[in-house]
């Protein structure tokens, strides 16, 4: 599949969900830091959904699965489902553990057992996350 390009992300319609509280801090319970072993694997994370974005109906409904591309060549991906009430979190699908993974290592947080903090935001300068649909029911996650 060929690299997308800049053409075809800025066709494509979009959303960006907050990866930070309202005040720029990581939830110290949910989204970046979901993770509570024993019921959750380490290093489990969703991204949250705005309200406004859920009922956009930018994402499939609560339940559905989809496939996301990590990268515009298109050569990393991960299924992902739509998730918690209202369709208000995006994880990853069968192993909770898995985007939270690729997200630490975006991020450059090795542990991933240690919560992320404000200051590993700062520091890898990632406050978002942005995605683009595709006509094909794709998605492309980028963080920014």
């Amino acid at each position: 599949m060929p690299t997308l390009t800049a053409a075809e992300l800025k066709a494509a319609p979009q959303a960006i969900c907050p990866l930070t509280q309202r005040d720029g801090v990581p939830h110290e319970m949910g989204g970046l830091n979901w993770a509570k072993p024993p019921r959750r694997p380490v290093g489990a994370a969703y991204v949250p959904v705005p309200r406004a974005v859920a009922r956009a109906g930018f994402f499939p409904p609560e339940g559905s699965t989809f496939w996301a591309w990590l990268d515009r060549a298109r050569t990393i991906g991960m299924r992902l489902r739509v998730a918690q009430d209202g369709g208000k979190a995006i994880e990853s699908d069968g192993d909770t553990a898995a985007l939270g993974l690729w997200l630490r290592r975006q991020m450059g947080v090795a542990d991933p057992a240690r919560p992320i903090t404000e200051a590993d935001l700062i520091r890898s300068g990632v406050r978002s996350a942005h995605w683009y649909r595709f006509p094909d029911g794709t998605y492309l996650l980028e963080l920014e």
